[in-house]
């Protein structure tokens, strides 16, 4: 018999949050209707002109990010704060392309081993200190230590030393193709905090007082339950060019930026709608439609998404650790009517990509197994669950959450497809940091849970499932080889083709079961003004005139 069990526990580990956490020229982002509140009729920042300097933005979470320390924590609760907060060395721009932020720029050695990394002058910690490469260096090895990317280039690095103030080497024992990259990459990001605080917390995530960053923001108080207010930086170094992405000039229009902890999502939407919230995280899909034709809001899709994502459970105590058991699952799931039911309407998704990255993401943009992704096949799955030996004995376990409504109504409609097999599934329920929490640190709890992560990966290395230190326990001799190969890579395009052959690898021993890429739709009020559709990055969102 299928159940479901609600389980409200929090307040677990914060090391948590997968979300996140990323062959040629991808298609085209979906387009919306030609409608009333269509994105043709929504201004970008250019048409609706620039943003004033002050105010309050409010912006509605899901919850309470429970740190602010996205160096440790990999989850959107913390990043949509903390990139306010922190920097590192290089950034991502709208191409998804590393650019220097904290560095003013590097050199490479010609064997690809030694990098030379020139700090910016006048760079000013929040604390009032100014940033040097003592800085830099305790919060490099830390990035080593706490960060799933961090961890697989710290097996890389010989060494990272302060040449003198201002400039920085690291000495790869191997050649890595995306370290500068991996420096660039958001989740788990590689943040330059003061060398006392980096020493101080170790890998442990920082508290409220330690959080001092280089950004635009800076923490002024965090009401754990309620709220995290943020006030402009006065001190704050900025760029001069516009880059897009996570690049390039940061202007910190609001005086403040007030996120409250809203975790339903139904009240998230009506606080913006009538004017109590300016944005919000996370609404139903079911309301995409609605909060595009109000006359008030802007709901405009970006082209920046995340990859929804059933994970599995590679674990002896799983009954999972089969491949013909992952195959199983995903032939019971037909990726367009999940897509059609659950990612919202179709100029969100519309066409479904089954890549690890987003669209628009060329860097590693692919369709390798876009035949296996599709096929939909329950009576082939009923013939490997079986020879995989999963009988309906035993019931298969799932974890997940309604923090994000998306995540229970695919555990919803998979346990539906296993009942019609005679396969019972049991769902269990808790807030997103304790399911995050139990993949790891109870591996022998769950066999499938729900997630999704983001399409910004510029590095298979960045793909948090694919690493076999993360939740899940994933191993594979042949994508050791094929990632390896990879940081050997001398080219775009030879980075690319391997790249490629991971995700075919993907679809052929499911370490994951991908359900196809979604853009991200942030609502937020139609008088708040963003420079792009990067619609999560409010230090460069203002109100007009």
């Amino acid at each position: 018999m299928n159940k479901v069990r609600n389980i409200a526990l929090s307040g677990m580990s914060v090391m948590m949050l997968g979300l996140v956490v990323a062959c040629g020229d991808g298609p085209p982002p979906p387009e919306g209707p030609e409608q009333n509140g269509s994105e043709a009729d929504q201004p970008s920042g250019d048409e609706a002109g620039m943003p004033t300097e002050g105010g309050t933005i409010t912006a509605a979470l899901g919850g309470d990010p429970q740190t602010m320390d996205q160096g440790v924590n990999s989850g959107a609760l913390t990043n949509l704060v903390a990139w306010n907060i922190f920097e590192s060395l290089f950034a991502m721009d709208e191409e998804y392309l590393p650019q220097p932020m904290l560095a003013e720029s590097y050199d490479v050695s010609e064997d690809g081993l030694e990098y030379t990394i020139h700090l910016r002058d006048g760079v000013v910690f929040h604390n009032g200190d100014s940033m040097n490469s003592s800085d830099v260096v305790a919060s490099l090895q830390r990035w080593t230590e706490v960060s799933a990317t961090g961890q697989q280039a710290g097996e890389a690095i010989e060494s990272i030393a302060a040449v003198d103030e201002l400039t920085v080497s690291i000495t790869l024992s191997v050649p890595r193709y995306s370290l500068i990259s991996d420096l660039a990459f958001t989740t788990q990001m590689a943040i330059i905090i003061p060398e006392e605080i980096a020493d101080e917390v170790g890998t442990t995530p920082m508290n409220a007082e330690q959080t001092v960053g280089t950004g635009p923001y800076q923490l002024a108080e965090y009401n754990e339950g309620q709220h995290v207010l943020l006030e402009r930086f006065d001190e704050y170094a900025s760029l001069e060019d516009d880059l897009g992405g996570f690049a390039g000039a940061k202007h910190a229009w609001a005086d403040e930026i007030e996120y409250v902890f809203v975790p339903d999502e139904t009240q998230r939407f009506n606080g913006v709608q009538t004017g109590q919230f300016d944005w919000v995280q996370s609404i139903n899909a079911d309301d995409y439609e609605s909060a595009r034709n109000h006359e008030s809001l802007n709901a405009i899709p970006s082209a920046r998404g995340t990859i929804n994502t059933v994970l599995v459970n590679h674990n002896e105590s799983s009954l999972f650790d089969d491949v013909r058991a992952r195959e199983a699952i995903n032939l019971i799931i037909d990726k367009d009517v999940f897509a059609a039911a659950t990612f919202g309407p179709e100029w969100v998704w519309e066409p479904l990509s089954n890549s690890f990255v987003s669209p628009d993401n060329a860097t590693m943009y692919s369709d390798a197994g876009e035949d296996i992704f599709f096929d939909y096949d329950p009576d082939r799955a009923a013939e490997l669950f079986a020879e995989a030996g999963i009988d309906g004995s035993e019931p298969i376990r799932m974890l997940t959450s309604q923090t994000y409504p998306q995540f229970y109504q695919w555990a919803v409609m998979i346990q539906a497809e296993l009942d019609e097999l005679g396969i019972p599934m049991e769902i269990d329920v808790y807030d997103y940091p304790t399911i995050a929490d139990m993949r790891s640190s109870e591996p022998e709890s769950w066999d499938l849970s729900t997630s999704f992560f983001t399409g910004a990966v510029t590095s298979p290395d960045q793909i948090l499932w694919l690493g076999g230190d993360w939740a899940g326990e994933y191993s594979n001799d042949e994508r050791d080889e094929l990632m390896a190969q990879y940081q050997e890579s001398t080219s775009p395009e030879e980075a690319l083709a391997v790249a490629t052959e991971i995700q075919q690898l993907v679809y052929e021993d499911f370490p994951v079961v991908q359900l196809g890429h979604v853009s991200e739709v942030n609502v937020h009020s139609a008088e708040l003004i963003f420079p792009d559709d990067w619609t999560n990055v409010l230090y460069n969102a203002g109100y007009g005139e």
